[in-house]
This record gives C-alpha cells, structure tokens and sequence, in this order.
C-alpha cells in the first residue's frame, strides 16, 4: 500500500496492489466503508485496475526512506493506445524510455472500460519530473499522487501468475 494524495483534486487515499480481484473484494466490503464514513467523515471510494504487467526495479521490497516524500504518476494512454501485456515487454518499454532513474515500479493498467494506462511509483519527485518532461507521449494525461508513506510489501510480487511480474536489478 502506498498512502497517496491526489495532488489536483486534494483527494487522499491509498493504491494497493492486489494478488487478485476477490483479495481486493473482500478488503473493500461493507465494513470498510462503514468505517471509513464512521472515522473520516467523507464516501469511501475504489477504483480498479487490472496490473497486465508489472516490474520491481527494487527487487526484495521498499528501499528506506528518503528525505522527501515519494511519487506516483498514473499516465493515461490517448485512445486506442495498448500497454504492454507481459513483463518482458514492459522492462522493453522502460529501458527503451532512456533515464529512469528513481524509478521503484511500474505496472501497465487497464480499466474495465479497456482505457490503458502506465503507473509508475518514484522515489522522489524530482525523478517523476525529469521523466514526464521527455517521455509523456502526446494525448495522454496525467494525474500525480504524492506518497509520504510507503508501506512495505508483506509478501513478494513473484505471486503474480506467469509472465505479468518481473523483478528488474
């Protein structure tokens, strides 16, 4: 889980990654926004996508802290634009996108609606910056989250099935 504010909206909440769907389902269940109305006064809200494909350039878990707050950038593909759909050709992808250093993870999304997007997690905004400014394609948009806490994996991403997941040194 990363702790995350929406740096545009002001909205806050957190961006998990899920084994799968029914792990998900059953965090976010009735009790969860009752308890989320009850304690902060406001709707629970989720939003789902499917990770087609991940990679960990942080191999064994969360590198510790910084002196400044980590980032992450949801980069939405103009239409009819595809993701990469296997981790082989995400790392492709990355490496071919030229400087990424501070780059933590990165997993291709798509939503039920079939909108594709790319979310990286940074360990600084300065590295996220440098990024958008040479590799945004055009149409695309872009939202950005502020990450003051990032909390670390209870388990490895290696669960992910088959070719999704792949751990980059």
């Amino acid at each position: 889980k990363a702790y995350s504010f929406d740096v545009a909206s002001g909205e806050f909440g957190g961006l998990y990654l899920w084994e799968n769907p029914v792990a998900a389902k059953a965090w976010f269940n009735d009790a969860w926004f009752d308890r989320v109305r009850r304690e902060r006064g406001a709707e629970g809200k989720v939003v789902a996508y499917s990770a087609v494909a991940s990679i960990d350039l942080v191999p064994g878990g969360t590198p510790k802290a910084t002196a400044s707050a980590a980032v992450a950038t949801l980069i939405w593909q103009p239409d009819g634009a595809r993701v990469p759909d296997d981790a082989g050709s995400l790392e492709a992808a990355i490496r071919a996108a030229g400087d990424v250093s501070g780059l933590m993870r990165v997993h291709a999304v798509v939503t039920a609606g079939r909108r594709t997007g790319m979310l990286y997690l940074w360990q600084d905004a300065a590295s996220a910056d440098r990024f958008l400014a040479r590799t945004a394609p055009a149409g695309a948009s872009v939202e950005r989250f502020d990450v003051p806490i990032l909390m670390p994996r209870a388990k490895s991403l290696q669960s992910l099935a088959g070719d999704r997941y792949r751990q980059v040194r």
